[in-house]
């Protein structure tokens, strides 16, 4: 006969391996789930490359470049593509990457820099404005579409108070009123797996 201490261990034992059980299924009904997804990635090309350059000391290791496959790659995780967007400004010394990112499916949208001061002009806007055009575009038919933004920034580009600017916080928020799901990948997020992602294209 098994004494109380047994009994309770092997209680506890059972009640762990259905914990168990029950988690592994739960994350097995998650990928299932997410493999039945179609996405629509909206990325921000300066701040998805400046994100994939950054080190874990928060430097910039200028030598490195985005692996523009793996970097789709790990954000569709599996799911179907429907469509890819990238957008940027009109950078003078690098503008093959815009040839590696259309090789790998993306549209591109390229915008000028400002000539006053060489930085980006319009390319938040121009990405928000496609995002929302192409989801009110497929509607909400479908509740497996996942609206995916990549960027690093969630100004609100001098949004005047009471009013709803063209800017990535507006964007998620109104497309998942919506009804679709929005997945959104920063620049922290790049900063952890920039080993991964910061391959020589």
């Amino acid at each position: 006969m098994r004494s109380i201490e047994e009994h309770l261990i092997s209680l506890l034992d059972s009640a762990q391996r259905t914990s168990m059980a029950e988690q592994q299924n739960l994350i097995s009904n998650k990928f299932q789930n997410e493999r039945r997804q179609t996405v629509h990635m909206f990325v921000d090309n300066s701040n998805i490359s400046i994100g994939a350059q950054l080190l874990p000391t928060g430097l910039r290791d200028f030598s490195k470049r985005l692996n523009i496959a793996r970097f789709t790659q790990v954000v569709a995780n599996g799911r179907r593509i429907a469509r890819q967007v990238v957008c940027g400004s009109k950078p003078p010394r690098t503008s093959a990457i815009w040839q590696h990112w259309d090789r790998n499916g993306y549209q591109v949208m390229v915008e000028w820099r400002s000539p006053e001061d060489n930085r980006e002009q319009f390319v938040d806007g121009r990405l928000v404005a496609e995002a929302l055009m192409h989801v009110n575009s497929v509607g909400n038919a479908n509740p497996d579409n996942v609206l995916v933004v990549c960027t690093g920034d969630g100004n609100t580009d001098n949004q005047a108070a009471g009013t709803t600017g063209a800017n990535f916080q507006n964007l998620v928020r109104t497309v998942a009123r919506m009804g679709w799901k929005v997945a959104v990948m920063v620049v922290m997020v790049v900063m952890l797996m920039w080993m991964v992602l910061c391959l020589v294209v």
